[in-house]
């Protein structure tokens, strides 16, 4: 084989600036010379490629001399110039990124919601294969509160650490709410700005509901003192105590008291009247309780309630 020289072009797949680059250059029947520039200029990290690449250094010596090579993707070409020599590449010019919208939800019981990287780059796409860079806040929404790192946000903002923006919710209704925002492309020699895409705010209904209560009917015997338990006023009623929420009955209300009772009802020793309040912790500790009529005729005592529930603390009958 006569001697011809080579160059060596090495580009790593990482490279950001995705052009070839000239390492060495020797004699191609000098294969370790070849392989030695190689293997200490190349920095692709992956070892796939590095594998490749030192086959096709060694498979030169194979090769007619009017082959060369192209290491940036592992494929033999024509010659190219003297020697087998290959043409330095073209400058790689840079095109803004495209970035598609995204939206997050808030359910019924979430008052913020943090932000993460992915929920603003899962539609980041760059023609050059370059990655997300900086992401920049365009606008704010009309409803509700963003935050970032505790402030408010402001447009023009840089979400250095995504996850220290947080979207807070406005109202209690249901609604949607959105703002803008772009996404650099990683290009170290000239990043670019991509479109403006928008973030949509789902936010559900977070309004808290009032319980359902039923009656309930006590059968006890005369001169006798019933304990009126928390019970009574929840699983116990006809239909029983339900919160759309699961939250827990906050207290009962007494609404009016029969003028034809020959018992009476009694908080901590003292006959109720209406418009007393009884609480959860009342009813646990017993301090509610009904005295029999001091007869030995049939009665019936009746009183009127409402309940509330500690979520909404409104009260229904």
């Amino acid at each position: 084989m006569n001697d011809h020289k080579a160059h060596i072009y090495t580009s790593s797949v990482m490279r950001v600036t995705k052009r070839l680059e000239t390492y060495g250059s020797g004699d191609l029947n000098d294969v370790n010379l070849l392989k030695l520039c190689y293997k200490y200029a190349c920095y692709s990290e992956d070892y796939e490629t590095l594998q490749k690449l030192d086959k096709i250094v060694s498979d030169l010596q194979m090769k007619d001399n009017d082959v060369c090579m192209d290491i940036s993707n592992g494929n033999f070409l024509p010659g190219q110039g003297d020697g087998g020599v290959i043409a330095p590449p073209q400058e790689v010019t840079n095109t803004a990124p495209n970035v598609s919208d995204g939206s997050i939800s808030l359910g019924k019981d979430d008052e913020a919601h943090v932000f993460s990287k992915q929920e603003f780059t899962s539609g980041f796409s760059d023609a050059q294969g370059h990655g997300p860079g900086d992401i920049t806040i365009k606008s704010l929404p009309s409803s509700g509160e963003l935050l970032y790192d505790g402030d408010p946000a402001v447009p023009g903002q840089v979400l250095y650490i995504p996850s220290l923006l947080v979207y807070y919710r406005g109202q209690a209704q249901a609604y949607i709410e959105s703002f803008n925002f772009t996404i650099f492309d990683d290009y170290v020699e000239g990043p670019l700005e991509s479109n403006l895409a928008q973030m949509s705010c789902n936010v559900a209904d977070s309004t808290n509901l009032p319980a359902e209560v039923g009656d309930n009917t006590i059968y006890t015997s005369n001169r006798v003192i019933t304990t009126l338990t928390l019970e009574m006023f929840t699983s116990q009623l006809a239909p029983p105590y339900n919160d759309p929420e699961n939250d827990l009955i906050d207290a009962i209300r007494i609404d009016e008291v029969s003028q034809a009772n020959q018992g009476v009802y009694k908080l901590n020793g003292v006959d109720v009247v209406a418009g007393d309040i009884i609480t959860r912790e009342d009813l646990q500790s017993g301090l509610f309780t009904h005295q029999a009529a001091n007869t030995d005729a049939i009665s019936s005592d009746t009183m009127s309630f409402s309940a509330r529930d500690e979520g909404s603390l409104i009260w229904v009958s």
